[in-house]
C-alpha cells in the first residue's frame, strides 16, 4: 500500500513538472500585459489604497490589491511578475492535497490535479495577472471547508467563507450552495447553536454588498455591461454574451 501511495506521488511530480515546463515555455511569448491585466495593475499607481479599489477592482478586491502590491515590489517589472504569477498558479494547483481521502483518494487527486495544470484556461492565465487560477483554489477550498462544516461547523470556518467572497465575488454561486444546503439541514434538525453559527458568514455578506453597490457607478457600470453584455451587435449577440457571461459565472 505504501509503496502505491509513493508511486502515486511520483507520478503527481513527474506531470506537475511537466506541465510547469509547458508554462515556462509560454513565457517567452508573455512580454507584456494584456490590456485588462494592464487595467487591474493601474491601481499600483495610486498611493490611495481606497483609490485602487475604486479604479480597478470589479469582482476580486483582495485578488486585485495582491496583484498590485506584488506588481509594486517587484518594480513595476513585467517579466520578473510573469515569472512570479507562474510560481503562485502552479503552488495554488497543489492545494488539490489538502482534500481529505473521504472526498478524494490518492489517485483521484492525481487526476484532478493533472485536468487542472493541463486545462486551457490555467495553462493560458497562470503566467497572468488574472484572477481564474485564484477562483480555482478558492474551489478547492470551499469544498475543503463543506468537509470540515460536516464534522463540526464551527464558527471560523464560516467566517473563513465570508473571506473568501472578499477575495472573489464570483464564488458566491459555490459558497452560496454550501450556505443553502447547510442552512436547510440545520432548520430541519432544528439545530439553534448551528444556525447561530451560521451568522458569522455575514461579514461577507456586507463586504459583497459594498462591492456590488460600487457598480453604481456609471464608470463601473459600463464596465461591467461591456464585459458581461455588450450591447454593439444588437438583441441577439447581447442575450448570446448575456448566456455565456451566466455559463461564466455559475461555473467560477
Amino acid at each position: 500500500m505504501l509503496k502505491k501511495i509513493n508511486s502515486i506521488k511520483l507520478y503527481a511530480i513527474i506531470l506537475f513538472l511537466i506541465f510547469t515546463s509547458k508554462s515556462i515555455i509560454n513565457l517567452n511569448a508573455q512580454q507584456y500585459f494584456y490590456g485588462d491585466d494592464s487595467w487591474l495593475l493601474l491601481g499600483s499607481r495610486f498611493d490611495s489604497l481606497l483609490d485602487s479599489l475604486r479604479c480597478c477592482a470589479v469582482s476580486h478586491p483582495v485578488f486585485t490589491i495582491f496583484a498590485q502590491l506584488v506588481f509594486k515590489i517587484l518594480d513595476f517589472s513585467t517579466q520578473n511578475t510573469v515569472v512570479f504569477f507562474l510560481v503562485y498558479s502552479n503552488l495554488l494547483a497543489l492545494l488539490v492535497w489538502i482534500l481529505p481521502e473521504k472526498i478524494l483518494n490518492n489517485t483521484e487527486k492525481l487526476i484532478a490535479l493533472i485536468l487542472i495544470i493541463s486545462s486551457p484556461m490555467f495553462i493560458q492565465y497562470g503566467i497572468r495577472t488574472k484572477p481564474y487560477t485564484t477562483d480555482v483554489a478558492i474551489s478547492i477550498i470551499t469544498i475543503f471547508l463543506f468537509y470540515k462544516i460536516q464534522l463540526e461547523p464551527k464558527k471560523i470556518y464560516f467566517f473563513s467563507l465570508g473571506f473568501l467572497l472578499l477575495i472573489s465575488l464570483s464564488s458566491w454561486p459555490l459558497v452560496g450552495s454550501l450556505l443553502l444546503i447547510n442552512f436547510v439541514k440545520y432548520l430541519k434538525r432544528k439545530d439553534i447553536r448551528s444556525l447561530f453559527n451560521i451568522c458569522f458568514f455575514f461579514p461577507g455578506v456586507i463586504l459583497s454588498a459594498i462591492q456590488i453597490y460600487r457598480w453604481r457607478d456609471p464608470g463601473m457600470q459600463n464596465f461591467v455591461i461591456a464585459y458581461y453584455a455588450p450591447t454593439e451587435g444588437g438583441p441577439f449577440l447581447f442575450f448570446r454574451w448575456l448566456g455565456y457571461s451566466f455559463i461564466q459565472l455559475v461555473s467560477s
